[in-house]
């Protein structure tokens, strides 16, 4: 389950993932101030962010100790808080999806940053720098009386460094279930998405934070099939001397898919 979710790139190759944006100033900012903005869930725009089920013997047990003050009721509600008070940036393995487009970039109009996914990843604080595949799944994942134990072993383990060799690395903060079951599964009707999400802490008292990014971090810029000449002009004319490749997305003569035109480095007129 956890190679599947999980991502730690070793090879020589950067993976790219893309970000659609919509044509609009605030976009063009994301490339002026080299940051990437990680929203609070409940500005997402799936309505069953973070939803999951509890199994009969977790639940059962949290109706019992609920009016109690034990140790798995305090790791259950920290684990939700944690949760709650985590941002999430999301990019897609693919730039040529149409759906994706017209959803998330203005109707076509908009553009897609391609970016090295690492380099993105150490970025962020240290204990999250982990990318989480998303899971598309048909109903909500459960979580179960033994993912409470492994998140209370978790934190154990980081309070007391003495412990830390006897918690096996993927129940560690962001391996273990809870924060997988939690962050990375989705409903398979989002499954054309073939979405990734990195984590951080929020701020204090803020529901979204932007997260600078290295130099060289940008790759690729994909401009919408309709995105207008003026704002492509504006784009190049900021990510000048980035090393950036540009390109524009068109429709496949033999399928639904688009196709991606390499672009000059000149601005056309």
């Amino acid at each position: 389950m956890f190679n599947r979710l999980f991502w730690n790139h070793h090879s020589d190759s950067p993976l790219i993932l893309y970000k659609y944006l919509p044509q609009t100033i605030f976009s063009l900012r994301v490339l002026i101030q080299e940051a990437f903005w990680f929203s609070h869930y409940e500005s997402l725009n799936d309505p069953a962010e973070f939803k999951c089920l509890l199994d009969k013997a977790l639940e059962k047990d949290r109706r019992t100790l609920r009016s109690k003050d034990t140790e798995q009721e305090w790791t259950y509600n920290h684990a939700i808080d944690w949760l709650e008070r985590s941002v999430v940036f999301s990019a897609s393995e693919t730039p040529t999806n149409p759906v994706m487009w017209a959803h998330y970039a203005s109707l076509h109009k908009g553009f897609a940053i391609g970016f090295v996914a690492g380099n993105l990843r150490t970025s962020v604080s240290k204990k999250y720098r982990h990318w989480l595949k998303v899971n598309y799944l048909n109903s909500p994942p459960v979580l179960t009386k033994s993912d409470i134990d492994e998140y209370e072993a978790a934190n154990v383990s980081v309070e007391d460094k003495r412990f830390a060799q006897y918690v096996p690395i993927e129940i560690r903060h962001d391996y273990h279930p809870i924060l997988v079951k939690k962050f990375a599964s989705k409903s398979e009707d989002w499954a054309y998405e073939r979405e990734y999400r990195l984590t951080d802490r929020a701020t204090d008292g803020a529901h979204g934070k932007a997260v600078k990014f290295l130099p060289g971090t940008v790759r690729q810029i994909i401009f919408g099939k309709d995105c207008d000449l003026g704002f492509q002009n504006d784009i190049r004319l900021v990510t000048k001397g980035w090393g950036v490749k540009y390109f524009q997305v068109q429709q496949s003569e033999s399928n639904y898919e688009f196709d991606m035109k390499a672009l000059g480095n000149h601005r056309p007129s």
